[in-house]
């Protein structure tokens, strides 16, 4: 696998970026289904790679993963356009190329990161996905999210805190560290999580 994983990486991406072209071929040419293929062009598709191949090590074919996998792209993709937007990290370049608020405006920027975060959920629930009705809610509806886990964690130290020999002011401080730093981490590590947890179910 490791001499291989250029080449099974390049066959993840072109698998997920036919399905997201596919996908957005009916949107027709009008400036927000533009900025929609701007922006889930090119990068490395390692987030589809996990799916496709998390899919693979458990026995599930690549064409019941695609859809998947080009719904983590494209859910990834919304979160890069709102992030380098003039609000939030002010970015002119993504993957070598202007960003979707550069090249058009910061309008239309907004409306196609809404338009790739729904449409992320939509090819989830295609009926074409191989997934099944019920994947399909679980997919959409996770049951276990970063969300619950930090509820809890944050459980655990409120019912557990005092049995902890440290000042309880400096255990309130660590914990709002520690909330800040998932903050920070919870929108990239979380995506990567779905990848590999939610195809092993597949």
């Amino acid at each position: 696998m490791q001499a291989d994983f250029p080449t099974h990486l390049k066959a993840a991406a072109d698998a997920t970026q036919a399905c997201l072209a596919k996908a957005m071929r009916p949107l027709g040419d009008l400036p927000i289904a533009q900025g929609m293929r701007h922006a889930v062009t090119g990068g490395k598709g390692l987030r589809g790679f996990l799916v496709i191949e998390s899919a693979r090590l458990m026995g599930a074919a690549e064409q019941e993963a695609v859809y998947a996998g080009a719904a983590v792209e494209a859910l990834h993709a919304y979160s890069l356009v709102h992030d380098d937007l003039p609000c939030m990290d002010d970015d002119d370049l993504r993957r070598g190329q202007p960003t979707v608020h550069k090249k058009w405006d910061q309008a239309t920027a907004v409306l196609v990161g809404d338009a790739l975060q729904t449409l992320a959920f939509e090819l989830l629930a295609r009926p074409d996905s191989a997934l099944g009705a019920q994947r399909q809610v679980e997919y959409v509806v996770p049951r276990d999210t970063w969300e619950n886990r930090a509820r809890d964690c944050e459980k655990y130290f409120k019912e557990h805190g005092h049995i902890i020999s440290v000042d309880r002011r400096m255990l309130k401080k660590a914990w709002q560290s520690l909330s800040n730093l998932v903050d920070k981490c919870m929108k990239t590590h979380s995506k990567c999580d779905y990848c590999a947890y939610y195809d092993a179910q597949l």
